[in-house]
């Protein structure tokens, strides 16, 4: 979606989420999300791309990403919308804390 609107990957922030799961998984979860080249970068740091100056529009309670609410703002259709579905590591790591 970001490459969609902006020709480019922005800097995205990732919220987690203080619970047991992401207490136990967080080390493996961040390695893994290094090995596939993310890179880490404060809040502050972040909220400096351009990106986050874009228009957008309010959204219902559970609304879209800002990525769907800058490409309704833009008129952009964008190939993908919502949420993929979890890899296969985070649906396994799912499985095993329900187990617990």
């Amino acid at each position: 979606m970001s490459n969609e609107l902006f020709n480019r990957q922005i800097a995205q922030i990732l919220l987690i989420h203080a619970n047991r799961l992401n207490a136990d998984s967080l080390d493996k979860t961040l390695s893994r999300l290094r090995a596939r080249g993310n890179r880490f970068v404060t809040l502050e740091q972040a909220l400096q791309d351009p990106a986050y100056r874009q228009k957008d529009r309010a959204s219902r309670q559970f609304g879209p990403s800002w990525l769907a609410r800058w490409a309704r703002v833009q008129g952009k259709k964008l190939s993908v919308y919502g949420q993929p579905d979890p890899a296969g590591w985070i649906a396994d790591q799912h499985q095993r804390y329900c187990k617990s």
